[in-house]
């Protein structure tokens, strides 16, 4: 056989190989790249869920703080926060002590603070659920 007919029959049983290998790989590869922009966009919509979740529960704390009157008991609060619609979405994140604080009778009577004691030991639940969800 003459050089040049080798050189075509490699040459054309090359691309034929190299176009057999792409149209099997490149399905596989677009499904691989489709799953991972599938997957980075569910985390995006689940960071901003988590977002709106933190941003609504603080507003909740913010709510009933201004409705709170300065001589209001803490029990009276506490069933605020309960009957409040968005403490239905926080209570199953809060941790013991914080379950503690919104169910636990307290006799406490704290004077000169700025957001009574159940609401600021609620704040610092939202915070640490923001610390562990990396929101913060």
């Amino acid at each position: 056989m003459n050089d040049l007919v080798v050189i075509a029959l490699v040459g054309a049983g090359g691309a034929l190989i190299g176009s057999i290998i792409t149209s099997l790989m490149a399905p596989w590869v677009k499904f691989a790249i489709q799953k991972r922009m599938r997957e980075l966009e569910e985390a995006r919509e689940q960071t901003q869920r988590c977002r709106e979740l933190i941003t609504t529960w603080r507003a909740m704390v913010n709510e009933i703080a201004r409705q709170a009157q300065p001589s209001e008991s803490s029990g009276s609060i506490k069933h605020s926060i309960q009957l409040h619609v968005d403490y239905l979405s926080l209570e199953p994140h809060l941790s013991k002590e914080g379950r503690r604080w919104a169910y636990a009778p307290v006799r406490l009577i704290t004077i000169g603070v700025e957001i009574p004691e159940p609401l600021y030991h609620l704040q610092q639940e939202i915070a640490r659920i923001e610390r562990e969800w990396g929101l913060a």
